[in-house]
């Protein structure tokens, strides 16, 4: 239950940095020594920080930006990789 736990609680930090459009907490949450990449609904994917974070600048820089709440998270763990629908 621990690893939930963890993911859960990363998971609450995205969204907290999102609707607080913290860039900061945004910026510690992406990886800095593993490849990331981002897909925001209506765009390309993104491949890489450099470009996710100037993603996540853009959006959260912008006062039209949607507010955003995740309602009743659910955690899938298959080995390292964990997801949250």
């Amino acid at each position: 239950m621990a690893e939930e736990e963890a993911v859960l609680f990363a998971n609450e930090a995205f969204y907290r940095a999102f609707a607080e459009r913290d860039l900061d907490a945004m910026d510690a949450i992406w990886a800095r020594d593993a490849p990331v990449s981002c897909i925001h609904p209506g765009w390309a994917a993104l491949m890489g920080r450099h470009q996710v974070l100037e993603s996540w600048r853009s959006i959260l820089g912008s006062p039209e930006s949607p507010g955003i709440h995740c309602r009743e998270p659910k955690v899938f763990l298959f080995g390292d990789l964990a997801l949250v629908i």
